[in-house]
């Protein structure tokens, strides 16, 4: 039985005064964060700010630096105990690096959203110090989280990123690759990840200080990394030119598409299109819930165009709020 599912039945009427937040703990936490997006998920038949790769992509992803307990800081937890002092996750948030947080929470705990991003707030202050600013997201569908950030204070920036899903029954095109390319298997060979760091470190430039070939191998040791859906395009001379992962929550079922790209003097051949499909083709044994490919900016329009000729569609826009932090008036 659901734990969260039973709590939410069985609470104390003050919500406020018994609501803990703590830091989250990789070790400890990672299967009791996913329970909780499944949870949420279920709730709301969708995932609008928090998917469960970001939360393992945070200590497993290539393009940041070494991963240690200190970077569980980045992610905390809300939890409240039922009349039996069971202690259960009612939200869960994460920060990113320009101090912008992700935050997931239970819909019928909503009324504590507002005590939520004021402990965000302060939360900010205590790890940054003199933090200049703290940013925060909501999606057209969100009305009243829209509703509690204004009555913070905070101003609606602009219209920043989408979040996207295909259908899992989306019809895979078959078309022919261009004679000179192949789509190639990644492996988890030196070759391999010489290659797949070169292409990477040339498509993304902001990788290129961290991707070491340590960090590549430490990737393929996630628990969403499966071998078979890392795919490149291989040119005739050998060398990796185009790159797409789909990466596998084993928990939630939930999928995502990460780091697809191409490099810029191959992009008018739209290989990656032949890349995602065969990805997709793959996926489909693992039986996924749901195939997301989340925060992807406005203004890329070729990331963008690329998704949509496959048949993603856009799922959530999702709006920037920022407020400039002061020191906390003791």
């Amino acid at each position: 039985m659901n734990r969260n599912r039973l709590f939410s039945k069985n609470i104390s009427c003050d919500l406020s005064m018994n609501l803990r937040k703590r830091i989250f703990s990789y070790d400890r936490d990672l299967d009791l964060a996913r329970e909780f997006l499944l949870e949420v998920y279920e709730e709301l038949g969708d995932l609008n700010y928090l998917i469960p790769t970001k939360i393992e992509n945070h200590k497993f992803g290539p393009c940041g630096s070494i991963y240690t307990t200190e970077d569980d800081k980045d992610i905390l937890i809300w939890e409240l105990n039922d009349h039996d002092g069971v202690s259960n996750i009612i939200a869960v948030s994460h920060r990113g690096g320009a101090a912008n947080y992700h935050l997931e929470i239970l819909p019928q705990f909503k009324s504590l959203e507002k005590q939520i991003f004021l402990d965000l707030e302060d939360y900010e202050r205590s790890i940054r110090g003199n933090s200049k600013r703290i940013i925060h997201y909501t999606v057209e569908t969100d009305t009243d989280r829209s509703k509690v950030l204004e009555e913070l204070n905070y101003h609606l920036v602009e219209l920043h990123e989408f979040n996207y899903k295909i259908s899992l029954v989306h019809s895979i095109s078959k078309v022919d690759l261009p004679p000179k390319f192949k789509i190639y298997n990644i492996k988890s060979s030196k070759t391999d990840i010489n290659k797949f760091q070169k292409c990477l470190g040339a498509i993304y430039p902001h990788c290129a200080e961290y991707a070491s070939i340590e960090r590549i191998q430490f990737l393929h040791n996630a628990e969403f990394y499966h071998e078979d859906l890392d795919l490149a395009m291989v040119s005739t001379e050998g060398d990796f030119i185009s790159v797409c992962q789909f990466r596998l929550d084993p928990y939630t079922r939930i999928a995502e598409l990460e780091l697809i790209g191409t490099l810029k003097e191959y992009r008018e051949h739209h290989i990656e299109e032949h890349l995602i499909n065969e990805g997709l083709q793959r996926l489909r044994k693992y039986n996924p819930r749901e195939i997301y490919s989340v925060e992807i900016n406005i203004n890329d329009e070729y990331y963008n165009s690329i998704l949509q000729s496959i048949g993603f569609i856009i799922t959530e826009k999702l709006y920037m709020w920022e407020k400039p932090l002061n020191k906390s008036i003791s």
